[in-house]
């Protein structure tokens, strides 16, 4: 099945004085894993709880992870034309109207992003609800009415906004088929392993 999203409440601030927080349409995210191919393969884990993400068996500590919609980001939380990947890329259009949102570890209140200088997921601080801040490589869209993932029960791919944009072409959140392996941000993901769902 598709990945389930957090929501927060919203108290709507009578003046522009004090930002909103979250708002989302979007199905509830209970606290749970999140693994490969619905469930049936390796989930992301928060290795040893060192902030490194990698890959564990299912039912392993440290899995309590969720997508967290972003619903002030570009349009209403979702891909527009011209947001969120850079312009020019064809990317916007290409996912156009798809959710955006970012993959929180829930006990610490920290998202899955990268480094400069590895495509290896690590957490990091989350961006705000308008995709503001946050580490690198934290904000993602959920791809819709992706064929091999229908293939995997309806399971959906996460790309990451920045590798993305770099490369000019879907870059993934990616998994591996070894336990101990890291989850990475890897392009043009046609595999199960790219294919994430509910454990």
């Amino acid at each position: 099945m598709r990945l389930r999203y957090k929501i927060g409440l919203l108290t709507l601030a009578a003046t522009t004085a004090i930002a909103p927080a979250i708002v989302s349409t979007a199905p509830a995210q209970a606290a749970g894993q999140v693994c490969e191919a619905g469930g049936g393969g390796l989930c992301l884990n928060n290795w040893s709880g060192s902030g490194a993400v990698k890959m564990g068996q299912n039912g392993f500590s440290n899995q309590s992870f969720g997508l967290a919609a972003m619903p002030l980001a570009c349009g209403h939380g979702r891909v527009t034309h011209t947001c969120p990947f850079t312009v020019g890329t064809g990317l916007n259009d290409a996912f156009f109207d798809d959710f955006i949102a970012t993959m929180e570890y829930n006990p610490t209140r920290q998202c899955i992003g990268t480094t400069s200088s590895s495509r290896a997921a690590i957490l990091t601080t989350c961006p705000d609800t308008a995709g503001h801040g946050g580490g690198l490589g934290t904000i993602l869209v959920e791809r819709q009415n992706v064929n091999n993932c229908f293939s995997q029960n309806g399971d959906t791919q996460l790309a990451d906004v920045h590798w993305s944009s770099q490369d000019v072409t879907f870059t993934g959140l990616t998994g591996s088929t070894a336990v101990g392996n890291p989850a990475a941000m890897f392009s043009n993901v046609t595999f199960a392993v790219a294919c994430w769902g509910t454990g």
